[in-house]
């Protein structure tokens, strides 16, 4: 019992990260909704060194709070209907540096993104929270010159989810997910070597009639 209770308390100081999470909303047309903060609170922003204005719409995952949740209340600040769908891309960016490189305790961030729905409108741009919060669709190709890398990774990821079903796993970006390719059967793996049929069985005598 003492021995769980140490590697509980040395997982829990060790991993300490943040977390985001963010929608997809996108228009009929496949555009993805993007948004830029009047009073640059862009909770995505995540200490890259360029930090482009627009971003996916996220909200950091607080204390007690869930991502489903933290990403229901960016929808609610734009005024729009927080009923989303389920979880689409799953990323980890390990930390690079900084506290983590110092020996401290945080070891990267964690994003989540959800399904925002897809909005039968003509709008381009409005405004939201008091003329805080500017909104506006993106088209898909444009994504990775508007917003910042992991930004336009993940709306890539959420869109190929909508499209081939599950969630996709990303590492730093990187597409982890484990995909099945029709027609490539992989032979059952075998848990043991199998023995030789004339292998005694240990511990089992023979007697002979």
């Amino acid at each position: 019992m003492t021995v769980v209770q140490g590697l509980d308390g040395f997982l829990g100081a060790r991993w300490k990260h943040q977390a985001y999470a963010s929608t997809l909303v996108r228009r009929f047309d496949g555009a993805v909704l993007t948004v830029k903060d009047a009073v640059g609170v862009n909770e995505s922003r995540y200490g890259e060194d360029s930090e482009p204005d627009w971003v996916l719409p996220t909200a950091q995952v607080r204390s007690g709070a869930t991502p489903r949740g933290a990403a229901a209340s960016i929808l609610a600040r734009m005024a729009l209907e927080p009923s989303m769908g389920r979880m689409l891309v799953h990323d980890f960016r390990p930390a690079t540096g900084g506290a983590h490189s110092a020996g401290g305790s945080d070891t990267g961030h964690e994003f989540f993104v959800y399904d925002g729905g897809t909005w039968v409108t003509g709008v381009e741009r409005f405004t939201a929270d008091g003329g805080l919060l500017q909104v506006r669709f993106c088209p898909l190709d444009q994504l990775p010159i508007l917003l910042p890398p992991g930004d336009a990774e993940r709306a890539a990821a959420g869109v190929r989810a909508l499209e081939l079903g599950g969630v996709t796993e990303l590492e730093h970006g990187r597409d982890m997910t484990p995909r099945h390719v029709p027609g490539n059967r992989q032979p059952p793996r075998a848990l043991m070597p199998e023995l030789p049929a004339t292998a005694p069985v240990p511990g089992l005598r023979q007697t002979r009639e």
